[in-house]
């Protein structure tokens, strides 16, 4: 009969060390698991919404339209500050590097200045803190979110995706707003009275000198007793000095000729 070898059994106190070697273990791994969990940022996070850089049509009372250069970003426009100014006859300077934009809101006194270093809109001694990505910059313009037009200076607009337009409109007078409205009262009067302002002149050259026709003929008469005639018509048309010239020389034969 084969010699039965005893199991050898592992003591109560090593069982309690293995124990608390594998918690120690699994709580550094859970640690690990969470900081590289939260390094990692999820899709949702990680995905920016698309921009796009696209022109739209801006229309304004009174003043028409003018294609508007504009960052589209997801639900979100930017419009170009410098080009709504320009546009609205609003009086802006732009530092070199479209960093920041400043100068006057209708009168001299509301001053303002946007300042993407600064993220803040300073208008009027009021400082407006910006939102991070609430200005868009390029190498040759500057964008302000469309909303901050309409609560800072009170320019509001609606944006419509279907049409890639902004219709903007104001409760005060505008100077470029202000300008149509006058050149429009001055062409409704024009027509009442029927004045018609030309809109094109045709300036008419007048040279120092200018040949233009030539009309010649000659006549020879001879009769049976000898006597002999001839008449010379000559006549010419043209410009002298700025106005018309015509002559005419008539010559006979039998005439003196002064």
């Amino acid at each position: 009969m084969g010699e039965c070898i005893p199991k050898k059994r592992i003591p109560l106190s090593k069982w309690i060390y293995y124990y608390g070697l594998f918690r120690q273990k699994s709580a550094a791994l859970l640690f690990l698991f969470i900081i590289l969990l939260a390094c990692v940022p999820s899709s949702a996070s990680a995905q920016e919404p698309a921009c796009d850089e696209v022109l739209l049509t801006l229309q304004m009372k009174y003043m028409g339209s003018t294609e508007l250069p504009s960052i589209i970003c997801g639900g979100e426009v930017f419009l170009s500050v410098p080009d709504i100014f320009d546009f609205l006859k609003i009086k802006n300077t732009t530092n070199a590097s479209y960093s920041s934009i400043e100068g006057f809101f209708i009168q001299q006194k509301n001053t303002f200045k946007i300042d993407e270093n600064t993220n803040q809109i300073t208008y009027k001694d009021q400082i407006i803190l910006l939102n991070p990505g609430d200005l868009f910059r390029t190498n040759t313009n500057l964008f302000l979110r469309s909303v901050y037009f309409n609560t800072v200076f009170e320019l509001e607009n609606n944006f419509s995706f279907s049409s890639l337009s902004v219709s903007m409109s104001s409760k005060m007078e505008l100077p470029a707003v202000k300008e149509a409205r006058i050149a429009q009262l001055r062409t409704n009067i024009n027509k009442i009275k029927n004045e018609v302002t030309a809109d094109t002149t045709l300036v008419r050259d007048t040279p120092l000198f200018h040949f233009g026709t030539a009309n010649w003929s000659v006549n020879a008469n001879q009769q049976a007793n000898g006597f002999r005639s001839e008449r010379l018509l000559l006549n010419l048309g043209g410009m002298l000095a700025g106005g018309e010239l015509t002559s005419s020389l008539n010559y006979g034969s039998n005439q003196p000729f002064f």
